[in-house]
């Protein structure tokens, strides 16, 4: 009897550990991303957290410069999984520990948990992810860039490289078919390269910049510059009561505006920033053009009755294209690579952000700063409708004089 009865209480004590350990976890899950496999138990339970995880977490939240802005839990889930109950307007990462334990390596583990995080810390289009399906394919495109920013700065020594975390998480069978595996690819490497650069994400609980930042990062200009221009340092006696590079950037829009080029997004450069115009026609004497400034293709300034404008549309008109970029950074360049199309050049405008990062602006104006200018030269020849690029082109000095920009600087 005794023996009965001593069984019964241990049968007791299970039970009531049991109820502890395990409680059912009520949170709306329909806007959510799980990081690898598309198994989803519809009953979840909240187990109590690992202090495993927890470290996992502040590690990752710690290298990225980020506040924890969700709730961590240990559930009955595949892996890790965001999840953004839009009810409460509350966020929470769930994850296994089983998964954590059995995972091939303690990387996948970290290369999950920084992707899921990435959907809680990342903006898209103003707001923190609300991980909804029309926004799926551009909110897992920053989620994997930010992934690739953790991942360099954690300094994995199983992980050398992006090309690493890339292959990793193609071991696991994906939970979404987007984005595609060759942009995962280039997110990840943007996000690697960006932190190896020294770049930042400042704390969005604070003023939310990540999403500038982000942006801007992904907005970059290639560098080295191409070739086929005559780079031109402005003086530093331009800058001398300059503090910082936003005052930099606030002095080159100042000329650029004085001049008409209200038209002008920034990029990325290591170490500091490029200030790139909308391409512009211009006058054979290097002004600009007064009509027909900003047209993209040849078209003539005016016609002599319907004859003359229907011959236009079957003749060539020759035309000048240019589009200025101005380089801020410590590092030094040469030119390199291969010379660049028309269109080529025309893209950085439209792949930049309207405004300067406050992590970039408010970088000291030191004296390793330079500022440089290039432009670029296209040439559409009265023999067919084919814009060349001028190779070598004339002095930038002489387009900055020409165009009125440098009177400015």
């Amino acid at each position: 009897m005794k023996m009965i009865i001593r069984l019964l209480m241990c049968l007791s004590a299970l039970v009531c550990q049991t109820a502890i350990a395990q409680t059912a976890l009520n949170i709306e899950t329909q806007n959510r991303c799980q990081f690898s496999d598309s198994t989803w138990d519809s009953d979840l339970y909240r187990f109590e957290v690992s202090e495993q995880a927890q470290n996992i977490v502040k590690e990752i939240c710690q290298v990225a410069r980020i506040s924890q802005n969700f709730e961590l839990i240990q559930a009955n889930v595949e892996n890790v999984v965001a999840v953004y109950d839009i009810k409460t307007n509350k966020r929470y990462i769930l994850y296994s520990q089983d998964f954590i334990e059995k995972a091939a390596s303690k990387s996948i583990v970290y290369i999950a948990f920084a992707h899921e995080i990435g959907h809680h810390v990342s903006v898209q289009n103003s707001k923190i992810h609300l991980l909804e399906e029309k926004e799926r394919d551009k909110e897992e495109s920053l989620a994997d860039f930010f992934l690739g920013f953790v991942m360099a700065k954690l300094n994995d020594k199983a992980i050398t490289s992006p090309s690493d975390v890339y292959s990793l998480i193609k071991t696991l069978p994906p939970s979404y078919p987007l984005p595609k595996y060759s942009r995962r690819k280039d997110d990840i490497e943007q996000g690697w390269d960006d932190a190896l650069r020294g770049m930042v994400i400042e704390n969005p609980s604070k003023s939310m910049p990540f999403d500038d930042d982000a942006a801007f990062l992904k907005a970059q200009f290639p560098f080295p510059p191409p070739p086929c221009c005559s780079p031109r340092e402005i003086p530093r006696a331009s800058f001398a009561t300059i503090k910082n590079l936003g005052e930099v950037a606030d002095k080159l829009t100042k000329a650029l505006d004085n001049e008409g080029y209200n038209y002008r997004t920034f990029m990325s450069v290591p170490n500091g920033f490029a200030l790139v115009t909308q391409m512009e026609q211009y006058n054979e004497d290097y002004t600009h053009r007064a009509d027909n400034r900003w047209a993209d293709a040849p078209m003539k300034a005016a016609f002599v009755g319907y004859m003359d404008y229907f011959k236009s549309l079957i003749f060539p008109t020759k035309a000048y294209f240019r589009t200025f970029v101005f380089i801020v950074t410590t590092h030094a360049f040469n030119l390199q690579g291969k010379p660049i199309s028309k269109n080529e050049a025309g893209a950085w405008y439209n792949s930049g952000i309207n405004r300067l990062p406050k992590s970039i602006a408010d970088l000291p104006y030191t004296e390793g700063v330079t500022v440089t200018a290039l432009v670029y030269e296209f040439i559409v020849p009265d023999s067919n409708r084919k814009p060349n690029q001028k190779c070598p082109n004339v002095d930038t000095q002489l387009h900055l004089e020409k165009s009125g920009i440098w009177k400015g600087l």
